[in-house]
């Protein structure tokens, strides 16, 4: 690990656990994004948007 802190050639070997490697923004998942995630893995069992399941 350098002196920032950053991942070396070793990656992650040289980390010991419980340490903070950083974190990323919080994501908004939509239906649009759910519709486009099945696409693209080919789900043939779509999730439905709430208002069709009753919720």
């Amino acid at each position: 690990m350098t002196s920032k802190g950053e991942l070396n050639e070793d990656g992650f070997a040289t980390l010991k656990a419980g340490y903070v490697i950083g974190t990323s923004e919080w994501v908004i998942v939509t239906q649009q994004l759910l519709d486009k995630f099945g696409a693209a893995t080919l789900d043939d069992d779509p999730i439905a948007p709430r208002s069709e399941l009753g919720a």
